[in-house]
């Protein structure tokens, strides 16, 4: 869904914030693809590592803060990525964190989805495997039809499988500002 941004002929004056961005796997792929990176993550350790990764990159840049109490800002070049992070958020925490990105071109959020698996045993498999990611927020797919500030554009989902057995479902949505937001953020 990132490509949907490179059609703008402008793309070096975007920057992609990955949120929860972890050992910065998208940040090779951003700058790649013409953007600048900043990656997010409240683990220093992670940072640490991602910064050890990328060295001095160029366009290319990592931050250890909490994504909802740091000081990063965003901007209206700025697109948001949440990938495998929406279900580490609390609700009061997403609506923090939606409020404090209002300003952006985009969001993008990819996540673990709470769905009925049918079987017992496709139930209990995500479950467990989300508990091990310590995610105590997966939310059905109905919570992010209607995110505060934002208008979804696009959705896709896909199974996680080994072998035949679904390990869990996985989501990709984009997201554009909604109509009207920016005056209504910008009178508040």
């Amino acid at each position: 869904m990132l490509e949907q941004f490179c059609l703008r002929k402008d793309r070096p004056r975007y920057r992609v914030v990955d949120i929860g961005c972890g050992s910065g796997l998208l940040a090779q792929t951003a700058r790649d693809l013409g953007f600048v990176y900043l990656g997010i993550d409240n683990d220093p350790g992670r940072i640490e590592y991602s910064r050890e990764t990328y060295g001095d990159a160029p366009r290319v840049t990592f931050l250890a803060e909490n994504c909802v109490l740091g000081s990063f800002e965003i901007g209206e070049r700025d697109i948001v990525i949440l990938n495998g992070a929406a279900h580490h958020l609390s609700d009061t925490q997403m609506k923090t964190l939606l409020a404090k990105i209002s300003l952006c071109a985009g969001m993008i959020i990819a996540d673990h989805l709470k769905v009925d698996q049918g079987h017992p045993l496709h139930a209990f498999l995500p479950s467990v495997l989300q508990t091990l990611d310590f995610g105590d927020f997966v939310r059905p797919f109905r919570y992010f039809e209607a995110l505060w500030g934002f208008t979804l554009r696009d959705s896709e989902a896909f199974p996680i499988d080994l072998a035949s057995i679904t390990l869990w479902t996985y989501f990709c949505n984009l997201y554009y500002p909604a109509a009207g937001r920016r005056e209504t953020h910008e009178n508040s």
